[in-house]
């Protein structure tokens, strides 16, 4: 377990308990990811910042989110992956970013989404250039998880912020309006609901 701190962020409770791999579990990891034929990227165990353990937990909400309202109303959850294991790559010798992929069933329907939950802890400009990175993506006519070219959702923390990015999205170039969906985060998975349903 890594240190944790005692009154929480908001001071009112204990903080999360947050677990890394020890000495022996990172010699593990990189083995493993030789042996897959994997570059060796290996993290030293540290406390994570205020600001990274809000995004987790936002990140992790989504994933609680839709998978409450999944069971109320008869949709699963067949994947949900986060970052650096949602990572894709974009054919250029790097990777598309995204914060999670999920892709959501209901009956013979597959809906697979890319998602960016945004904080509001990034100037619009940088978002701007996350976004024009899925927009290069799609135009080279790459391929993301399930065979398809996922929809990316980007999920504000607040109704002011979602509007800031619908604003930058509407002056991105086609076919940015159909990529992208920008949603209050406490609406995003009600939003995943009825793209599924359609």
């Amino acid at each position: 377990p890594l240190e944790r701190r005692v009154g929480g962020t908001g001071r009112g409770g204990s903080t999360v308990q947050l677990y890394a791999l020890d000495t022996a579990g990172q010699r593990v990891l990189a083995q493993r990811q030789a042996a897959a034929g994997n570059a060796v990227r290996v993290r030293r165990p540290g406390t994570p910042g205020e600001r990274t353990v809000r995004h987790m937990t936002a990140v992790a909400q989504l994933f609680v989110d839709l998978v409450a309202l999944g069971r109320a109303e008869g949709f699963a959850v067949a994947d949900y992956l986060t970052e650096p294991a949602c990572w894709w790559p974009s054919g250029l010798g790097g990777y598309v970013k995204p914060d999670a992929y999920l892709c959501l069933t209901t009956g013979a329907v597959r809906d697979h989404w890319w998602a960016e939950v945004d904080n509001a802890s990034e100037g619009l400009p940088t978002i701007q250039r996350k976004l024009l990175v899925y927009l290069d993506f799609l135009r080279r006519g790459q391929i993301g998880p399930g065979g398809v070219m996922p929809r990316v959702l980007i999920s504000a923390i607040t109704e002011k912020r979602r509007d800031d990015i619908r604003l930058e999205v509407r002056q991105l170039p086609p076919p940015a309006g159909e990529l992208f969906a920008v949603e209050y985060a406490k609406e995003s998975a009600r939003y995943l609901r009825d793209v599924l349903r359609q």
